[in-house]
């Protein structure tokens, strides 16, 4: 019997930017089994912090060229590629790239389009509701919507996108090689300036209003009302960098604050944390909880959005109010306090990741939404998400 060609899947991304969904199709590209799936790399816009890293791949990199906010050639451009490339499977990484993968698949006969969404972005997104009206008329055209918790999912259907085409593709995180944890722990801080025996609090995040940074400074200062020995470091850069520098000015407290600016990863600055921060206002599944829980940090976070999945109370980390630094500032004092118990709670978040978070996991996820998508229209409903809440609830109950 011949062997079955690879399926032919085109990866599409606005651009190798250095955020978590980046990452994630990184390591598809690296790690979907090359004898089932042929994996091209599409990109709207050339250049990125990942774009060496997507180049080493060595897979094919498509440029579609987006000209300006408003330019739709890329369609023609990507539906041209498909049928002469006989793609089967167009996997867009945000809204925009999964709404030009359902435009392609309206003009290629047997194209499957997928789409992805990691945020509530009608409502984090400008012209959110225009994005809603778009992605209701071309939901038809959508094999799958690629989500990553319950949450999310929930948010399609009560936006009147198809249940039985919601996928749940929870993401998924490398497990550090821990063994040089205190020399990287070391480097680190030395870069910076923070004295090796410091308690160290961290939040990466793009700077972004929606990630709330301005809460997470006013934490730090009530923190170092109690604790003037307590440092913090804001890694990552965005359009909040220098009106969060003032605050931190303003506050007094510029002195024990780092700002990194851009980061590599994870491993640029969580080895030199003894606990990371999440001040969002809104989330999906944010990587870098669980990269932090990964690197056996505890984490601190609001209660939104899927981030109730990573962070257990008590066990992994703590959960608090958003826009609250008096509640946040106490969850990180109870834990600078208590240096052994933080140490258990990271111990136990690296378990939950190594068990349920795995990168593995996510690429086994991504193949059986492949086949889902491939089987349309003649297929059963999308991949239960019942059985992913059962594992959810299981994985914390054995903690």
């Amino acid at each position: 019997m011949t062997p079955e060609a690879p399926i032919r899947v085109l990866l599409l991304m606005e651009a190798f930017a250095t955020g978590g969904a980046e990452r994630s199709f990184h390591h598809l590209a690296a790690h979907l089994p090359p004898d089932r799936f042929d994996v091209r790399i599409g990109t709207l816009k050339p250049g990125g912090g990942l774009a060496a890293d997507f180049a080493a791949l060595g897979r094919p990199i498509v440029p579609f060229h987006r000209r300006w906010r408003w330019d739709l050639s890329p369609v023609a451009r990507l539906a041209a590629y498909c049928r002469r490339e006989e793609i089967a499977i167009v996997h867009g990484m945000h809204w925009l790239s999964g709404t030009f993968a359902a435009l392609a698949a309206q003009r290629v006969p047997g194209l499957r389009a997928i789409g992805s969404t990691v945020s509530l972005y009608y409502d984090d997104a400008r012209l959110g509701r225009l994005r809603a009206w778009s992605d209701r008329r071309l939901s038809p055209h959508l094999a799958a919507m690629m989500v990553n918790t319950m949450l999310l999912r929930g948010y399609l259907i009560a936006h009147h996108f198809p249940a039985d085409r919601i996928c749940i593709v929870p993401n998924g995180v490398g497990a550090p090689d821990l063994s040089q944890a205190s020399v990287m722990r070391a480097a680190i801080r030395a870069r910076h300036g923070i004295p090796l025996a410091a308690p160290c609090v961290g939040i990466l995040a793009r700077l972004h209003p929606v990630k709330d940074h301005g809460t997470f400074l006013r934490a730090a200062q009530l923190v170092l009302q109690a604790r003037p020995d307590a440092r913090f470091m804001v890694a990552g850069d965005g359009t909040e960098r220098d009106r969060l520098i003032a605050l931190a000015d303003h506050l007094g407290i510029r002195e024990r604050v780092v700002f990194t600016g851009a980061v590599a990863g994870a491993a640029d600055v969580m080895p030199a944390w003894d606990i990371a921060a999440l001040t969002s206002v809104r989330e999906g599944l944010p990587n870098a909880v669980m990269e932090a829980l990964a690197w056996g940090v505890p984490v601190v976070a609001t209660n939104v959005g899927g981030v109730p999945d990573v962070v257990v109370p008590h066990i992994t980390g703590a959960l608090v109010r958003q826009g609250d630094p008096t509640s946040l500032a106490g969850a990180l004092l109870a834990l600078i306090n208590d240096p052994t118990h933080a140490a258990q709670m990271g111990a136990a978040g690296r378990q939950q990741i190594l068990a349920r978070w795995s990168l593995a996991q996510m690429v086994e996820a991504c193949v059986t939404m492949y086949a889902f998508a491939s089987e349309a229209p003649n297929r059963q409903p999308a991949p239960t998400t019942a059985a992913h809440e059962r594992e959810v609830a299981h994985a914390h109950s054995h903690l």
